[in-house]
Formats: C-alpha cells, sequence, structure tokens
C-alpha cells in the first residue's frame, strides 16, 4: 500500500537528509478532511477553490440550528466530494450546541459544531469515519 506523507512536513528533518514522516491511507484521510473543514476557498493559494463554505456562516445569526446545520451539511458534502476523491457513498451529519461556559469570571457563549463525515475507501472497501469540532461565534456577557 503508498505512503502518504505526514501534515506538516518537517523541512528541518527534510534538509537533514532525513526522509519525510509517512501514515497511512485512513490517517491521510483524517488529515485531508481536516484541512479542507478548516481552510475557507481562497485562502490556499495554489488552488483557491480548496476549502470549505462553512466559515462563511461564523458570524451569521441564523435562528434555526436546523436550517444551518443543513446548510453546512451541504457545504462540507460539496467540499469532501471534490476534494478527497478516495471516499464514496460519503455521509456528512452536523450538530450545532451552545454551551455557555464561565471563563475568568466570564460567561461565554459560543457556538460548537460538531462534524461527522462518513465514507467507504473506494482502495478497500473499509469503512471511514471521522469526526471534528469546530467552534463558531465567540460571544460573551456578564
Amino acid at each position: 500500500m503508498d505512503d502518504f506523507h505526514y501534515i506538516p512536513i518537517n523541512f528541518i528533518k527534510l534538509v537533514k537528509g532525513d526522509s519525510p514522516q509517512t501514515i497511512d491511507i485512513m490517517d491521510s484521510i483524517h488529515q485531508n478532511i481536516g484541512l479542507i473543514l478548516s481552510t475557507s476557498p481562497g485562502e490556499y493559494r495554489f488552488n483557491r477553490g480548496f476549502g470549505c463554505n462553512i466559515w462563511e456562516r461564523d458570524f451569521l445569526n441564523m435562528k434555526s440550528k436546523n436550517m444551518m446545520s443543513a446548510e453546512m451539511e451541504k457545504e462540507i458534502m460539496i467540499a469532501v466530494k471534490e476534494f478527497e476523491k478516495r471516499l464514496e457513498d460519503i455521509k456528512v451529519k452536523v450538530n450545532i450546541s451552545e454551551p455557555e461556559k464561565k471563563e475568568e469570571g466570564i460567561n461565554r457563549k459560543r457556538k460548537e459544531i460538531h462534524i461527522t463525515v462518513e465514507g467507504i475507501l473506494k482502495l478497500n472497501k473499509q469503512n471511514f469515519k471521522h469526526q471534528d469540532l469546530i467552534y463558531f461565534s465567540p460571544l460573551s456577557k456578564n
């Protein structure tokens, strides 16, 4: 099976002549989906389309969590299908919660975006599941 490179590549070791760290296909897909989710389109100068449009919703004041979840699921599905070609039968689930946490005497409330991406590896038909947690809209009140 092919080896994939761990991101970020340690260029200091590479310059010293060491081989780059390798990972298996499952870890490579996890890394790639994490990168897709954390990148806004336009950020990556070598492919301006790379990334996920979920970041456009960061400070939107949507009244319905269900509507926001559905829109984010759609955006994530589009991005994963476009930029992670090693998966098929992809399913995306987004759950949004807004827990209030007290930090330094201040009540802080922000959206927790729980993301699950599931699919099947095209290579060997193995099940794949990626879970991530992203925070949106840091609000605070006394």
